[in-house]
């Protein structure tokens, strides 16, 4: 990419994922797509392929799901900006990286961003797939580029219904990878639960991790901490945990008490203070 080679760099990428990693560095290719100004040579169809490939994928990085629209990336580029402003230490050496994008120059642009992420991409990729960071869910309720980039988000989740294998490769699951646990009712569609008695299988790979994922979810409700306010970050952590119940009520109250109270999964739930729900 730093040598003009876009379509040879955005190929590349694919080989890089298919190595796997942590969350930042599996999210860093498309960080390099989307914050460099490579989208800036791109024609707008161009783009929508290489979002319809990246969604056939079943890739799960924010920055990928964005690459979308000349607005959708300005928008990314915008909730970033946002994001590093309310950081002294992101603020300082972001300013580097928009520098050498007013610039135009491509391969200074990638190099600055590399050091940016190495040194804040840990941080900045969480609070991205608001799963394990959830300060753009709270940063929505009064900034609108906060919000809609949450209802993109949502609209590119609810896209992709059940996950794949390919989706389970990329990380899927993860409570601390993946950009599609915050969208609490549709990631527990993947639970998959008996019809008739109710019982959550023990054998599919993919239930036991979303389930794990679950529960680590609501497990780290009370660490949350998106205000200094105590009161606004309670009221936040409360509104989340009132997320996680009535996501599961809705999988599961078709079962009926009785059924639902004999599962294992509901002593697990206990544990967290989750009540039995109620039948419809």
């Amino acid at each position: 990419m730093k040598g003009g080679e876009v379509s040879q760099g955005i190929g590349a990428m694919e080989k890089v994922w298919s190595k796997g990693g942590t969350g930042p560095e599996m999210h860093l290719p498309a960080i390099y797509l989307i914050l460099s100004g490579i989208s800036n040579s791109l024609h707008t169809s161009q783009m929508d392929e290489l979002y319809n490939d990246f969604k056939t994928h079943a890739h799960t990085f924010p920055a990928l799901a964005f690459f979308h629209s000349p607005d959708k990336v300005k928008l990314f580029q915008r909730v970033v900006d946002k994001l590093c402003e309310r950081d002294p230490g992101m603020k300082k050496d972001y300013a580097v990286v928009k520098g050498h994008q007013k610039t135009n120059s491509l391969d200074k642009n990638i190099d600055a961003l590399e050091i940016f992420w190495n040194k804040h991409g840990s941080k900045l990729h969480k609070k991205l797939v608001m799963s394990q960071d959830p300060e753009i869910l709270f940063l929505a309720k009064t900034d609108e580029d906060f919000a809609g980039y949450v209802s993109h988000m949502t609209d590119f989740t609810d896209e992709q219904m059940r996950f794949n294998d390919a989706e389970t490769g990329e990380g899927a699951y993860k409570y601390n990878h993946s950009s599609y646990v915050w969208n609490t009712r549709n990631y527990l569609l993947n639970l998959k639960i008996n019809e008739s008695s109710g019982v959550m299988s023990d054998t599919d790979k993919g239930t036991k991790m979303a389930w794990e994922t679950f529960k680590k979810a609501i497990e780290e409700v009370r660490v949350i901490h998106v205000s200094d306010n105590e009161e606004e970050n309670r009221a936040f952590q409360f509104e989340q945990y009132a997320k996680y119940h009535k996501a599961f009520n809705t999988i599961v109250n078709k079962f009926g008490q009785d059924k639902i109270e004999k599962q294992e999964y509901m002593k697990d739930l206990k544990k967290f203070k989750f009540s039995v729900p109620l039948c419809k």
